[in-house]
């Protein structure tokens, strides 16, 4: 695949023909949103302070008629490192935006248009700009409107599980999944600290009944990476506008696989709060819920399986053995956890 490294990343590193695909592109785009023959008479780009994996930009157009946009282009060919599944991400994301979330009416960012070449390494995605803040550095509020939107969400797409189960491109969180990542999560471990691998065997012992419990419905659209730094918050309108990003791993599965990582680390009297917010969002668009009690279990399922992710990521990412020790340390609080609760 044609790549470019983030840094630099700057409009002359792409070349002519680039240019001209960008252009036509960007042409077609405001003709859509504004309709006649709009003529661009000044383009701005600007690298966006929220680029990380990806290089990403903020482009403000005008048009002669004194109208302006701004557009957030997403490079899926300019990147740091490479990832595992790249290819599977980049167009997951793509077409979550163009298929599921386009009339949706969530208040996501508006799909606009894509450039998808892999013979010269054209992977862009040009999306409607959202001027906000990630929710974690905002107040309270916006966090337990996040829940909110978090329950409106699933409430919505559960009503259309026979259609998300026919996609291709999302992945499934089934039995399979989650058996995975607690394999190679021991894997992992293994090469890193027998002793510590032990423990893991251990607290993995009938995971595969855990398994079954997060895999379970009702099912519905899963975000996949539903963490403070992905949600942007627009606080200006009245309710702030929600717009969470990077659908790269959005998934058909359980809906508490999403409120599990949003809330995870809160205490008690905060987590009410949030599962009240995602509760009455997601009843209000007919998603029938689990009492709380259940729901606390589910949630810790969910909990521990994310800290087996972290573990199966262990070796490549060169985790220290003292970052390890931790993840396995709350592995198996979280076990005993869900031994007190299991209905």
């Amino acid at each position: 695949m044609a790549h470019r490294a983030v840094e630099p990343f700057m409009p002359a590193n792409r070349n002519r023909a680039d240019e001209e695909t960008f252009h036509r592109c960007l042409s077609g785009i405001v003709t859509d949103l504004l309709g006649g023959q709009p003529v661009i008479t000044s383009l701005h780009r600007n690298r966006s302070k929220y680029s990380s994996w990806y290089a990403a930009e903020i482009l403000t157009v005008r048009v002669a008629a004194g109208a302006e946009l701004k557009i957030f282009m997403k490079d899926f060919g300019s990147y740091f490192r490479a990832k595992d599944g790249m290819e599977q991400r980049r167009d997951r994301e793509m077409r979550v935006y163009k298929e599921l979330l386009a009339q949706a009416g969530l208040g996501t960012a508006r799909y606009y248009g894509s450039v998808l070449d892999a013979s010269r390494g054209r992977f862009w995605l040009l999306l409607e700009y959202v001027d906000g803040m990630p929710v974690r550095y905002c107040d309270l509020k916006y966090w337990i409107a996040a829940a909110g939107w978090l329950g409106r969400m699933h409430g919505h797409f559960a009503r259309q599980s026979s259609r998300l189960s026919a996609t291709c491109f999302l992945v499934r969180h089934d039995i399979a999944f989650f058996l995975s990542k607690a394999d190679l999560a021991l894997a992992a471990v293994s090469h890193i600290s027998p002793a510590l691998a032990r423990r893991l065997s251990a607290l993995l012992n009938g995971y595969d009944r855990l398994a079954e419990v997060m895999a379970s419905g009702p099912h519905t659209l899963v975000h996949g990476a539903y963490r403070a730094k992905e949600i942007l918050v627009s606080a200006g309108s009245d309710p702030p506008r929600i717009c969470p990003v990077d659908w790269e791993l959005a998934a058909f599965g359980g809906p508490l696989y999403d409120l599990a990582q949003f809330t995870d680390g809160f205490k008690p009297a905060m987590l009410d709060r949030f599962w009240n917010a995602y509760r009455e969002q997601a009843n209000a668009c007919g998603l029938a819920l689990r009492d709380r009690q259940d729901m606390s279990y589910v949630l810790n399922c969910f909990r521990l399986h994310h800290v087996m992710n972290w573990l199966s990521q262990s070796r490549a990412r060169e985790f220290p053995e003292t970052q390890v020790a931790r993840l396995v340390d709350l592995g198996e609080k979280l076990r005993s956890l869900i031994l007190e609760d299991r209905p």
